[in-house]
């Protein structure tokens, strides 16, 4: 066999040139089928927002299909559809706090001069914002001697007015809606306040100010789990976190009416499980092992780690339906309901890799999913709702018999047929939604305020975060004024 290293060979004789021939036309040959075959391939399509889980921002880069985006203008894929006129004189006019009257004095178009007694009057108004005024108060605490001990007697501080803080507690709502609501960051925040009110507070004085806002929003933590807990439908999902510069994970549990942030070092199925749930004891996990009895209260999930040689047991304390991807974190729950958005979009990754080989598995399941989402909206207004789910169904599982050659189409049937029974539950109950979007967009706040403040410098930072923004986002779900809460934390359960 040649060797394309060194110098090329050099035959003595005519034989000797005419096997060189020979086999460089063998080597030639086989280069060519070679070079044939991968160019028939199929080759995979780059991944994207619309056929995968990740994020637009990656398209900005690439474009949606996975090409590099074009700069210029193209006017066929504008969105089409009437102009909307310019909206003109619809804004909301305030309580005024002063008033000026201007009369007419000349003609400005003939320079005529004269005044004139018309009533007819036209209205414009400004709007500015006043000088912010800090509303200092000195407390002066009577100081005197106990005539009967001798010692020194100090008048006691009110319970709003604690000792050695100088700054009130309405300061610190303002700096936690700030930071964790609004995303500034501590450096832009200090610099916000040292120039409109004239307050100057270093970070680590906005830092003590976020702490005591946990503390005082800390006894609704429990109840706010609770709700999630004990509700219906309940949606989950997690996002990458930084703390002190190690990738930790921001998990959200939440409801239309809650959300409960846990920030965590793992991405595993023992942070959902410890959060909704509790670990077994020892003696329950001998009775569940040897005789089979479950502790009431719940599901027993068992996971197995490091190969089977662990187990670990847990009570899953939630009786209604979990709305979340398919990470396998939430694999072990019995009542689930998979994120149908995220299963199309791995659909149409699998469909475009199918499209060349002559296959359309993949995209007539994408097909089914999205009519059953459309069923799903209808429910109320079809004629044979019960018979067009079970056809459905039927179509549904008829795709996932049909036979393939391709690997990723039999690795996505295989998936499909496992968490079969997770995909169409939100047909059969209307309060139960077939996405998690609600779960990501309680996510994208998260991810906003990692983008913009960089994540938490420690751990008491991380669980500061936790705290206070799921308390914002639950007083925002309920409709409560959210600086009021932070006051009286106790009013969010107070609506109905």
């Amino acid at each position: 066999m040649i060797l394309f290293t060194g110098d090329p060979p050099n035959p003595n004789t005519l034989e000797e040139a005419q096997a060189i021939i020979q086999e460089l036309w063998e080597l030639g040959r086989t280069l060519q089928e070679e070079l044939a075959r991968r160019n028939s391939e199929q080759k995979k399509p780059r991944k994207t927002s619309k056929n995968s889980s990740m994020p637009p921002s990656s398209d900005l880069t690439r474009g949606a299909s996975g090409e590099p985006p074009n700069t210029t203008t193209d006017t066929s894929k504008k969105k089409k559809g009437a102009i909307r006129p310019h909206h003109r004189g619809g804004r909301t006019l305030l309580t005024p706090t002063r008033e000026q009257w201007h009369r007419i004095t000349g003609c400005p178009h003939c320079g005529h001069v004269f005044t004139s007694n018309s009533n007819c009057w036209d209205l414009h108004q400004q709007v500015e914002v006043p000088p912010i005024v800090l509303d200092v108060c000195n407390y002066y605490f009577q100081k005197s001697t106990c005539p009967n001990c001798k010692k020194t007697v100090t008048a006691p501080h009110p319970k709003d007015v604690p000792a050695n803080q100088q700054i009130g507690p309405k300061t610190d709502a303002l700096l936690s809606y700030l930071h964790l609501y609004q995303h500034i960051p501590l450096e832009r925040l200090a610099a916000f306040l040292s120039l409109f009110a004239n307050l100057n507070l270093s970070e680590a004085a906005i830092l003590q100010a976020l702490e005591r806002t946990k503390k005082r929003v800390a006894s609704t933590m429990d109840l706010i789990l609770e709700d999630i807990k004990t509700s219906s439908v309940l949606g989950a999902d997690e996002t990458s976190w930084r703390v002190g510069g190690v990738k930790h994970w921001a998990w959200v549990f939440r409801t239309d009416r809650s959300s409960y942030i846990v920030i965590a070092k793992s991405r595993a199925a023992r942070v959902p499980m410890l959060v909704l749930g509790r670990e077994l004891n020892a003696a329950e996990i001998q009775a569940f092992e040897t005789d089979g009895q479950s502790p009431e209260g719940g599901q027993v999930v068992v996971i197995n780690r490091l190969n089977a040689k662990k187990r670990e047991h847990y009570l899953f304390e939630v009786s209604g339906t979990l709305v979340a991807d398919n990470w396998t974190a939430y694999n072990q729950v019995m009542l689930k309901q998979d994120c149908l958005a995220h299963l199309i979009r791995h659909l149409t990754y699998d469909a475009a890799i199918e499209e060349k080989q002559g296959e359309t598995t993949c995209a007539d399941l994408r097909q089914v999913l999205q009519d059953a989402i459309h069923l799903g909206k209808q429910r109320h207004n079809h004629a044979s709702y019960p018979e067009a789910c079970a056809n459905i169904e039927r179509r549904f599982d008829a795709h996932l018999l049909r036979p393939s050659t391709l690997p990723s189409t039999k690795t996505r049937l295989k998936a499909l047929n496992e968490r079969r029974d997770f995909i169409f539950p939100f047909l059969y109950n209307e309060i139960i939604p077939p996405t998690n979007n609600g779960s990501e967009n309680d996510v994208r706040k998260l991810v906003i305020h990692r983008k913009i403040c960089g994540g938490s410098r420690s751990s008491p930072g991380a669980d500061r975060t936790a705290a206070i923004s799921s308390f914002i986002q639950t007083a925002v779900k309920r409709g409560v004024n959210v600086l009021s809460a932070l006051l009286q934390p106790q009013i969010i359960f107070s609506t109905s």
